[in-house]
């Protein structure tokens, strides 16, 4: 498991994708291989042609999507972070940061779809002051 300050401060830590068994890898070490990401937890995971999506809070629940990445459909599967970067897998399942920023809106449109599909709760009343709080409000979802 990855442990970083910046994460027990809630904020973002270098997360290397070049490797899949990222898990037995120590922080150095993923800092010097070949691609790094700045991402800002927490992710959602929008799937594509999907209403419902995931929420990753942490570096650990990502590397564990990023083992296993059979049923992620490269290029077109989106994860989504704190500050509404996209970032998409390649054909190798490698993570890289696409050059798109969904606005506030369209995170919140994306969050209102996910509680629509769970008919959960009213779509109006699905609101969040910034990004990240939108992406949270998938935690108290079952």
């Amino acid at each position: 498991m990855l442990s970083h300050p910046a994460l027990e401060r809630g904020g973002s830590v270098l997360v290397c994708c070049q490797n899949k068994a990222a898990t037995s890898l120590t922080i150095e070490a993923l800092l010097i291989q070949h691609m790094a990401l700045q991402i800002q937890f927490p992710l959602l995971l929008s799937y594509q042609g999907q209403q419902e999506a995931e929420l990753f809070t942490d570096s650990t629940s990502l590397e564990q999507l990023l083992q296993q990445p059979q049923h992620l459909l490269p290029h077109t599967d989106r994860l989504i972070d704190a500050q509404g970067w996209v970032y998409l897998l390649d054909d190798n399942f490698q993570l890289y940061q696409s050059q798109h920023q969904l606005e506030h809106a369209e995170v919140i449109s994306l969050v209102q779809q996910h509680f629509f599909a769970l008919a959960q709760s009213c779509l109006v009343k699905i609101q969040a002051p910034d990004i990240r709080s939108a992406l949270l409000l998938l935690s108290e979802s079952p």
